[in-house]
């Protein structure tokens, strides 16, 4: 008779039955978030200055930028697991057969997740602060992307749990996984980097050439604009440093199987092609084991960029 039943009424094996079975008093529950919400929030409230103060916070706290924001990132990834992870296991464990328990409960949760989020912003104006001192470079940026999409697993978590679906986070997990990943190669890193750095360097007059010479072929376009618009000591280190890579790049090709092209460092040999003039007076050079030195006008240096094969 079951297999004649509408295929609508069916439910999948184990559907809506709790993995384990809730054990947890309502009121222990409650006194654990309102309990954790209180902490919470009184730290929050104490601590506003630490959170959000920036650049006064540092001068008043002796902390290095790289610290301010380190510390803001270890906190919301620590405070991130621990208080979603307590709210998955009162969810499961926590006795609410009523709606107005189920009410309280997920009211307590989403002030909590609130307040996650307060913590969320507060390391994401750290980072804004490392990155307006210092300029970007890839752990800051992979960090930049990953607290926004932090921020949208927050989001669900919070609608999962109002709506009472909250076994389904692990999915949403997964998705922000992929959306993060993805985002990445959108973004295409080491270009942006450059980008943000050169948009820096037009603010505040500082840019690290030796780092971002040090970055993958996806970074060259970027770069042989600006030595073309660069001038005095920086515009000579960078094109030391294109100089020593354009020589590497052009052996690379040579040896590279059909197998081996890559795209980024066809368009890198594109973008070098302006500055073969420019690169005439530099002698390039590998050591025979294996370091790539660069002679300059004055001296010899070591390249940022090296590819090490023979």
């Amino acid at each position: 008779m079951a297999a004649l039943r509408d295929p609508g009424e069916r439910k999948r094996i184990g559907e809506g039955k709790p993995i384990l079975k809730p054990f947890l008093g309502f009121i222990e529950s409650v006194v654990i978030l309102g309990g954790v919400d209180l902490l919470f929030a009184g730290f929050v409230i104490i601590q506003f200055t630490y959170l959000f103060g920036g650049q006064t916070n540092i001068d008043a706290t002796a902390y290095t930028y790289a610290e301010y924001a380190r510390r803001g990132f270890s906190e919301l990834v620590v405070v991130g697991v621990l208080s979603l992870g307590q709210i998955l296991g009162l969810a499961a464990w926590t006795k609410r057969e009523r709606p107005a328990l189920r009410s309280w409960f997920n009211g307590l949760s989403a002030l909590l997740v609130l307040q996650v989020g307060v913590i969320l912003a507060s390391a994401l104006t750290r980072l804004l602060l490392y990155e307006e001192a210092y300029g970007f470079t890839r752990l800051r940026t992979y960090t930049h992307v990953f607290i926004p999409w932090m921020g949208v697993l927050l989001a669900a978590f919070l609608v999962l749990l109002l709506v009472g679906k909250l076994r389904k986070f692990a999915v949403a997990v997964a998705l922000g996984a992929i959306g993060f990943t993805l985002t990445l190669n959108l973004l295409n890193i080491d270009a942006f980097i450059v980008k943000r750095n050169v948009a820096r360097l037009e603010d505040t007059g500082d840019v690290d050439v030796f780092y971002l010479a040090s970055l993958s072929e996806d970074a060259v376009p970027g770069l042989a604009d600006l030595a073309r618009d660069l001038s005095g000591e920086v515009h000579e280190d960078l094109l030391l440093e294109l100089a020593c890579w354009n020589t590497q790049l052009e052996e690379q090709l040579e040896k590279q199987t059909w197998s081996s092209t890559h795209l980024s460092r066809l368009v890198a040999m594109d973008a070098f092609e302006d500055l073969q003039e420019d690169f005439e007076s530099y002698k390039v050079y590998q050591e025979d084991w294996g370091m790539w030195l660069i002679h300059g006008q004055e001296e010899e240096i070591v390249c940022a960029h090296q590819t090490w094969f023979r």
